[in-house]
């Protein structure tokens, strides 16, 4: 039955296995089903980012480095943000911050490492980030701005007039799809 399973061309039972895994935290079992994959000789990149998640929501950082490092240049935007955001949560940041130093800037990303940012109190680089951000476009973007706002509220107190001018510049953003960054500002400033 194993045998059919890993055989078929789908991989979405495994995934999904695996993400059982994840959230009952059950490492030793997830760790075996990476190892028969691997025995097996199935090709691991459409599980990579799985594998990676999984990996790092039992708070296994090197175990994820190194699926993440085994795919030499054919690692994608998807498996890094996975990796960044991991890192994040699992209060890694000097981990995220190389990794998305190799990387075209992208929203998920972006917004990952300003997380970290807040949680480690890091205004210079969170600073740096939101330079990125608004280089690349960034800015206006909802989970942008959320995020940044919060950065900057956790970071210093004296950052009240810069949140400040961002919520009112938030809050004068032509574009009236962004209701969450709306609500975000008026709860931060109610």
């Amino acid at each position: 039955m194993h045998m059919n399973l890993l055989s078929s061309s789908s991989f979405a039972p495994l995934s999904s296995v695996l993400k059982a895994c994840a959230l009952l935290k059950a490492f030793r079992l997830g760790k075996q089903v990476h190892g028969l994959v691997v025995v097996l000789g199935h090709d691991l990149v459409f599980l990579s980012t799985t594998l990676i998640d999984f990996y790092l929501a039992v708070g296994c950082i090197s175990e994820a480095m190194n699926v993440f490092n085994g795919f030499n240049g054919r690692v994608d935007p998807v498996m890094k943000n996975s990796l960044i955001s991991g890192c994040v949560q699992n209060k890694k940041y000097k981990e995220a911050f190389s990794i998305m130093s190799t990387m075209r800037p992208n929203v998920v990303a972006l917004t990952s490492a300003l997380a970290a940012c807040s949680e480690n109190s890091d205004l210079w680089i969170g600073k740096q980030i939101h330079c990125v951000a608004l280089r690349f476009g960034f800015i206006y973007e909802t989970q942008m701005c959320n995020v940044m706002l919060d950065m900057m509220n956790n970071t210093s107190p004296i950052n009240s007039l810069r949140i400040l001018k961002l919520a009112i510049t938030i809050l004068e953003i032509p574009n009236k799809d962004n209701p969450r960054a709306r609500a975000s500002t008026a709860y931060e400033f109610h």
